[in-house]
């Protein structure tokens, strides 16, 4: 979380984080192998998709002058 005050309910640099952790986690467990790790790392490895998803959905405003830019939160 951060200690910036938030007026929207989805942060998007926390979300962006959580992301690139799901892919890691998903690294790991594949690396552990077995079938439970397995289907861990394909659970987290889908939603780390689905959250990237959604921040380049919802998150990202073509702004003049600037080209696409992330919203640093947003109401979804």
């Amino acid at each position: 979380p951060s200690d910036d005050a938030c007026k929207y309910g989805y942060l998007i640099p926390a979300n962006a984080m959580a992301v690139t952790t799901l892919e890691w986690a998903a690294i790991i467990l594949r690396a552990l192998g077995g079938e439970v790790a397995t289907s861990l790392a394909d659970r987290a490895h889908k939603l780390s998709e689905q959250i990237d998803d959604g921040i380049h959905k919802f998150g990202v405003k073509e702004m003049d002058g600037f080209g696409k830019v992330y919203a640093f939160e947003v109401d979804g």
